[in-house]
C-alpha cells in the first residue's frame, strides 16, 4: 500500500467522530493486512468485557480502511452490505481488529466489475481478537459504488 494512501486513511480516521469515541489506536497496514487496535476502557460493557457493538463497529472500520486503501478512488462509496459476528469468550483487554487481503482472484474480479459495471461487492476476510487468537469471528461484505451508481439499491 502506498504511503501517502496510508495516511491519508489515517487522517481520515482521526478526523472522524467515532474515533474520539472509540480511541482506535493508528492501523498497521502491511501489503496483507491492516490492523486496527483499541483499548478496552471506553469499549467496555458494565461487565467490563469489550461492549459488541464496539467489536463490531471497529472490525467494520477495518475492512472499510482497508478496502479504501486498496481502492483509492475519491469517486467511490463503499457500505458495508452485510455483517455478522460470533462472540467464543469475553474480551476483556486490548481490543485488535485484523482485516487480512482477499485473494488475488477475487481483489481483481472486484476491482475489474467496479470499473465495468460502476459497483462490486467483496468479502475480506476480517478477523477480531483479545490478546489470544480466536475470540471472535465477524464476516461481512462491503459494496462499492461509482458516484453515478450511489443511488443503486445493491451490487
Amino acid at each position: 500500500m502506498h504511503r501517502d494512501s496510508v495516511n491519508s486513511t489515517l487522517s481520515f480516521i482521526s478526523r472522524s467522530r467515532l474515533h474520539g469515541r472509540w480511541k482506535c489506536g493508528w492501523p498497521n497496514t502491511t501489503d496483507w493486512q491492516l490492523r486496527l487496535v483499541a483499548p478496552i476502557a471506553p469499549n467496555h460493557n458494565h461487565l467490563g468485557t469489550a461492549f459488541g457493538g464496539s467489536l463490531g463497529a471497529i472490525a467494520m472500520l477495518a475492512g472499510y480502511s482497508f478496502l479504501w486503501l486498496e481502492l483509492q478512488d475519491l469517486t467511490c462509496h463503499l457500505v458495508v452490505r452485510r455483517s455478522s459476528i460470533s462472540f467464543r469468550r469475553p474480551v476483556r483487554e486490548e481490543i485488535i481488529a485484523i482485516c487480512r487481503r482477499p485473494n488475488e482472484n477475487d481483489l481483481l474480479t472486484f476491482k475489474s466489475t467496479l470499473t465495468r459495471n460502476g459497483k462490486a461487492r467483496i468479502a475480506p476476510g476480517r478477523n477480531h481478537r483479545g490478546r489470544r487468537v480466536g475470540r471472535r469471528r465477524i464476516s461481512g461484505s462491503f459494496v462499492a459504488l461509482k458516484e453515478a451508481n450511489t443511488t443503486s439499491n445493491e451490487a
